[in-house]
């Protein structure tokens, strides 16, 4: 089923400034995500931007892009057709694809703030995935999550209650008076997430975490605040 569709101008001037390449770029792409049955690229006639060609606009949002160039097509993809509703592969199959990568590399490095990295890391894994250095829509983010894999911090904490997702927690080690271990272990006393120590985690042992998913949001949260008020650490509220 067509979900999107990316009109590219096939105007003469367009045509002459490279948009026959941004189209095959984009078919490219398309088929790299599996994304060819669910995005339809459409050559138009002129747009009358000539002077700003080539010229992309992709529906159904509406965003325009002038002067595009090749090396734009894989962001504009990854960015704006790479939605969260994308059929994804079964946690087995990812899980599978993860495993074969680290027994033929050995381990994965992934640095903070590496957001092209884990992007490009992921791409040649064929992983269908979304990465940002900063995720600006939580609420998608979280509701098209079957497990959360987070640090502990107050508002993480929060969401996930609110949410009821199962998730796993990685306190951040350098966390004031380790607080978000006391965060993390609120949860799990009440069967509401598991706890991971950074220091003794392996990806193997991220894959086979037992994440629970019998949670009581109400009552995870109210372990949460019960227990960081009875400690007095009240500074991430």
């Amino acid at each position: 089923m067509i979900r999107s569709q990316v009109l590219v101008c096939g105007g003469t001037g367009c045509t002459s400034s490279g948009s026959k390449t941004l189209i095959s770029t984009f078919e490219e792409e398309l088929v790299k995500y599996g994304l060819q049955d669910e995005v339809k690229i459409v050559p138009t006639g002129c747009f009358g931007l000539c002077e700003k060609g080539p010229v992309v606009i992709v529906y159904p949002e509406g965003t325009c892009y002038s002067h595009g160039k090749k090396d734009d097509v894989p962001k504009i993809v990854y960015e704006k057709l790479l939605k969260l509703n994308v059929k994804l592969p079964t946690s087995k199959q990812l899980v599978d694809k993860v495993l074969q990568k680290f027994r033929h590399e050995g381990k994965l490095v992934y640095r903070e703030n590496d957001e092209g990295t884990v992007m490009a890391t992921y791409a040649q894994a064929a992983l269908p995935s979304r990465v940002h250095a900063f995720e600006r829509e939580m609420a998608n983010a979280f509701a098209s999550a079957d497990v959360v894999v987070a640090r502990a911090g107050a508002s993480t904490c929060f969401e996930i209650a609110l949410c009821g997702k199962p998730a796993l927690l990685i306190p951040l080690p350098s966390a004031l008076r380790n607080h978000q271990h006391v965060n993390a272990d609120a949860f799990a006393q009440k069967g509401a997430a598991d706890e991971g120590i950074q220091s003794e985690l392996s990806p193997r042992q991220l894959v086979a975490a037992n994440v629970r998913n019998d949670s009581d949001s109400v009552d995870a949260l109210d372990a949460l605040l019960l227990l960081r008020y009875s400690l007095g650490l009240v500074e991430s509220f």
